[in-house]
């Protein structure tokens, strides 16, 4: 977790974490309101010992952090987010310095999103997808003025918002439905080889299809097709990267492809370059490290 204080009262946080969970002892404490966006990933949370909470890929949740002590899950083992918290009497009198005939509140808007309930999901628009986007790489020199610009249009896109239109209730997820759903994803990468169709995978677990579909997406933030897909792809970039000897339709057909054309394009699509260019690409990478330059080789689902 990195932070930013950017002003008083307002801490901005980009939470990255690769990990299976975290545990968090954290309190609060005093009049605070917080935003949290999920970039990346998906997480969960025990609410009571057989149910569950989450939060999925470009949903925002907005919350009082009343109940945020505990065990949060990552079931993809990797969760990428910002989260903007606020000490209400202190944020609002910055920003009231800072922005002066802006009219924006941080406790009206604790009052609007958090007056029935401690967290609040919203499925966001393609707008504010794209706000939260552009916080993801800024240059080093511009950082804090531009999170603090930023912020502050976030806060009027939430005071603008209709909270009947957007609001979604909190999520819930059975325990007994979480580990149908981890056994189905340990025996999906098992053999990698094999396409379970859902229908199959429905029958032999005892679910409808509509409930594992629905539950994958949940817990692992993606459809089970495309959850599968990404993750073939990234065991075929490891596999590139790590045996030369191997030519590009064995690592076809060690991934499920028999057609090394269709494997090349659905590689080419996820990664953005052929796997014969991937393997070129990597072993530059590895000659800079033994230079001793910078090289980083990332996989994610």
């Amino acid at each position: 977790m990195t932070c930013y204080d950017i002003s008083p009262g307002i801490i901005f946080m980009y939470c990255d974490y690769h990990m299976e969970y975290c545990e968090s002892k954290f309190k609060s404490k005093g009049d605070v309101f917080y935003i949290d966006y999920c970039l990346e990933g998906s997480f969960e949370k025990g609410i009571r010992s057989d149910v569950y909470t989450y939060q999925k890929e470009k949903e925002l949740n907005i919350n009082t952090r009343k109940n945020h002590y505990g065990k949060f899950i990552f079931p993809q083992k990797h969760f990428h987010g910002i989260t903007i918290a606020f000490s209400i009497p202190e944020a609002d009198r910055a920003l009231a310095q800072m922005f002066q005939g802006i009219k924006v509140s941080v406790k009206e808007l604790k009052d609007k999103f958090c007056n029935k309930l401690d967290n609040c999901i919203i499925e966001t628009s393609a707008e504010i997808q794209q706000l939260f986007n552009s916080l993801v790489e800024i240059p080093e020199q511009l950082k804090i003025e531009y999170m603090r610009v930023k912020v502050v249009e976030l806060l009027l896109k939430l005071k603008a918002l209709d909270i009947e239109d957007c609001i979604k209730e909190m999520p819930y997820i059975h325990k007994t439905e979480i580990q149908i759903l981890r056994e189905i994803r340990k025996i999906m990468f098992e053999d990698i080889r094999r396409f379970y169709t859902i229908e199959e995978l429905a029958n032999r677990f005892g679910i409808s299809q509509t409930s594992l579909k629905k539950g994958f997406k949940a817990l692992y933030g993606k459809p089970i097709y495309t959850y599968m897909k990404n993750y073939r792809m990234n065991v075929a970039a490891e596999i590139l990267m790590e045996d030369s000897d191997r030519s590009i339709a064995e690592v076809a057909l060690l991934v499920g492809y028999d057609n090394a054309s269709k494997f090349s394009a659905a590689f080419s699509k996820k990664f953005g370059i052929t796997p014969m260019q991937h393997r070129k690409k990597t072993k530059m990478l590895a000659a800079d490290r033994k230079e001793g330059q910078c090289g980083k080789y990332e996989s994610r689902l």
